[in-house]
């Protein structure tokens, strides 16, 4: 990571893991920890004609307008150097269940987190909480959240947090993860 030169400086941080991780469990807690902050869910930015093309399928990274997206973090980075705050440090957390398969994403994100779950708990928890059919789990989520995880696991600088732990030893974590980069930076 490289050390950002000037006295204001906005931390983009990007949380990814499978589907029912605790993504946005995370982002929520973030947020209320700082005090200039914004947050941008990939969710936002499905592009349902694509979808349909895919035969109805959520699960694949040509489903997400990646340029919109891009665009808006673009738009909050530079709302948040603007923003007329005491704070040195400002942050912007993305979040997505394919965030890093788009390296111009990945080039943007300072802090990039992976939230690690073993299938069979990302299994029971999509049909605790947003059941599919066994069929659309096994034959969509599961094949694209497994080549996800492999280019994710090929890549550098990425942070991986036992996910399975309790909502607040993942948030300890995860703070400490962002406090060590802040150290480096300063």
């Amino acid at each position: 990571m490289e050390p950002i030169k000037s006295k204001l400086s906005v931390i983009t941080i990007g949380i990814s893991g499978a589907t029912r991780s605790g993504k946005s469990t995370l982002t929520s807690q973030l947020k209320n920890q700082y005090e200039t902050i914004k947050t941008i869910h990939q969710d936002e930015y499905f592009n349902l004609k694509k979808i349909v093309e895919n035969g109805n399928n959520w699960e694949l990274p040509n489903v997400i307008d990646h340029d919109d997206f891009i665009k808006d973090i673009l738009q909050a980075k530079k709302e948040l150097k603007e923003e007329k705050q005491n704070e040195q440090f400002r942050f912007l957390i993305l979040e997505g269940f394919q965030l890093y398969c788009e390296r111009r994403i990945f080039d943007l994100v300072d802090i990039k987190i992976w939230l690690e779950i073993p299938e069979d708990v990302i299994y029971e928890r999509r049909m605790r909480t947003k059941p599919q059919t066994d069929e659309y789990f096994q034959n969509l989520i599961l094949p694209s959240y497994r080549e996800y995880k492999l280019g994710c696991d090929q890549m550098e600088n990425v942070f991986k947090i036992d996910g399975t732990k309790s909502k607040e030893l993942i948030f300890m974590e995860c703070i400490q993860i962002i406090d060590e980069y802040i150290t480096k930076i300063s």
